[in-house]
């Protein structure tokens, strides 16, 4: 399978390629920005760049050279509106391939492809082995890179931690601690909400309590927090940069300079989610007592970043789950059977009461499935599911027990911009109570 990489802000690009590339031949990876770190993991990989002219953030001329220098054989294809073509000639000069137009033509740009495949480097000739050669600089070399590997090693343990938001803030800052040397540091977040129906108060929406710390006594933590009306919350709130507790702002303010103090920190780094506020890490300086560099703040700050993602999502998985649990106590709770069916006719969910109407009906200790539903049930399911439409509700006796009777009602599940439903709910309501009432009042 050949890898295609696409340079483009919008993914428009990227999925019109997809849809005229065969999936089988071709994987596009779409990126937003041109990255020498994905570059040098997956340059060895690539089959071809397209970049969007149009939707970069740097002069396409400058974008080409930067991908040229990392990436001299690669085939690369320019896509550009009408009007932009007073940088071709320097494209071509840079070893760019093909400068098209859109919309993409999918007959054009498949044949572009399969001549580049074919008029490809040729393979090189099997030399006979020499003899190895001892470089001086090798062992330099290999030292980096083993270290290189070993901080990446050390980093992905925080991925074994993606439900906790606690165990990855623990792994996170002692991996801090080991590369950095830090010797305190905290980790403050907002309140995290326990449904995606529920709405938290505004002073609560505003505080942030400590999630996670090293170096501090628990304590003190348990009696502190941050808001974000005031201190060290409100100005990385308002600013999303880092504060520093030798600067002229925290040297103005009182709070700000109690804050630091009391927590024993030097620098103060928010944590962002790309949209939002997530929380605040505070940090000391080294074991040593040498401040940080800017180079490693701005690591630090986009590590951070990273994380406040990760817990982002922590938050919603944390949401959706309590929503399916609410939903399953609901619907366990009631006291007509409740079954949905999927697409696939498997039965998604079945509470209580449809197993106990189903049970007297089928004594087999098996999970319930989509062949246990009675026939003429079963094939308003199917009806449902395949047409997309509501099934008026209409009465159920079953062969082998002609005194219960049932009132069926089946409604699909469809989405937007889907054509079938992708689910089909079927309540069961047992009337045989009310048809024996309403048949002793015919009979009084």
């Amino acid at each position: 399978m050949k890898t295609i990489a696409v340079i483009s802000f919008q993914p428009d690009l990227a999925a019109a390629l997809r849809a005229v590339l065969p999936a089988e031949e071709y994987r596009v990876v779409a990126q937003a920005e041109w990255s020498e770190d994905v570059a040098r993991m997956t340059g060895d990989v690539l089959d071809g760049v397209v970049v969007d002219a149009d939707l970069t953030n740097v002069q396409p001329i400058r974008l080409l050279e930067r991908i040229r220098r990392r990436l001299p054989a690669c085939p690369l294809f320019v896509f550009a509106s009408q009007g932009s073509t007073e940088w071709e000639e320097e494209a071509y000069l840079l070893g760019v391939k093909h400068v098209l137009q859109k919309p993409v033509r999918g007959r054009l740009f498949l044949e572009l492809l399969g001549r580049e495949a074919v008029t490809g480097p040729a393979p090189s000739v099997v030399a006979p082995p020499t003899p190895p050669v001892h470089d001086a600089g090798r062992g330099a070399f290999d030292t980096s890179a083993m270290r290189a590997l070993n901080v990446l090693r050390d980093y992905s343990a925080v991925l074994s931690h993606s439900l906790c938001s606690e165990a990855l803030l623990k792994q996170f800052l002692l991996f801090i601690r080991s590369m950095m040397g830090v010797n305190r540091a905290a980790v403050f977040l907002r309140i995290a909400p326990t449904a995606l129906s529920s709405a938290t108060s505004e002073s609560e929406n505003h505080r942030l309590r400590s999630a996670c710390a090293i170096g501090l006594a628990p304590g003190l933590l348990e009696h502190f927090e941050l808001t974000l009306e005031s201190g060290v919350g409100r100005h990385l709130l308002r600013h999303g940069r880092i504060l520093q507790a030798h600067s002229e702002e925290v040297q103005r303010d009182v709070g700000l300079r109690k804050e630091f103090e009391l927590l024993g920190a030097q620098v103060a780094i928010p944590v962002l989610d790309r949209e939002s506020l997530v929380g605040v890490a505070m940090f000391d300086h080294r074991l040593t007592g040498e401040a940080f560099t800017t180079e490693e703040l701005t690591l630090m700050f986009h590590l951070l970043e990273q994380l406040g993602l990760a817990i982002r999502n922590i938050w919603l998985h944390d949401q959706l789950a309590a929503n399916h649990d609410l939903m399953a106590d609901t619907l366990g709770h009631l006291s007509n059977g409740c079954v949905v069916v999927g697409a696939a006719m498997d039965v998604l969910h079945a509470n209580q009461a449809a197993r106990k109407i189903f049970g007297r009906l089928d004594k087999s200790p098996r999970r319930m499935e989509f062949t246990d539903l009675p026939q003429v049930i079963g094939g308003k399911v199917f009806e449902a599911l395949h047409h997309g439409r509501e099934i008026p509700p209409f009465k159920f006796r079953p062969p082998g027990h002609p005194e219960a009777v049932f009132q069926v009602s089946i409604a699909p599940f469809e989405k937007r911009n889907v054509a079938s439903p992708h689910a089909a709910l079927v309540l069961i309501e047992d009337f045989t109570q009310i048809e024996r009432w309403q048949k002793l009042d015919v009979e009084a």
